[in-house]
């Protein structure tokens, strides 16, 4: 499991998205930031996450719109009004959030 879950709103409309940290024991040598594919959510890369660690990479993943536990009120799959658009506007901001922390 992560290390860290945490709950922000989108910059685009407020939308409540859940994103995740896993980090290495030492000082990370880079970020890798997974942006997971369609149908899926972030705790799928679990292991993928802890191999990199392991590595001396520190890993952020958010789970996109509609997806884990960032599934708005109409349930799994639906990116809600801002769509695809908002979608990849939320990604930019959790990247900005990675190279920030």
């Amino acid at each position: 499991m992560p290390d860290k879950t945490f709950q922000f709103p989108s910059n685009v409309d407020g939308f409540m998205l859940t994103g995740y940290n896993w980090s290495p024991a030492v000082v990370p040598n880079a970020v890798v930031v997974i942006s997971h594919g369609a149908a899926e959510h972030s705790l799928r890369y679990d292991r993928f996450a802890r191999v990199l660690n392991a590595a001396e990479y520190e890993v952020w993943s958010l789970d996109h719109r509609g997806h884990g536990a960032s599934a708005g009120p109409d349930g799994l799959g639906d990116f809600g009004e801002g769509g695809w658009d908002a979608l990849v506007a939320d990604i930019a901001q959790f990247v900005d959030m990675a190279k920030k922390a």
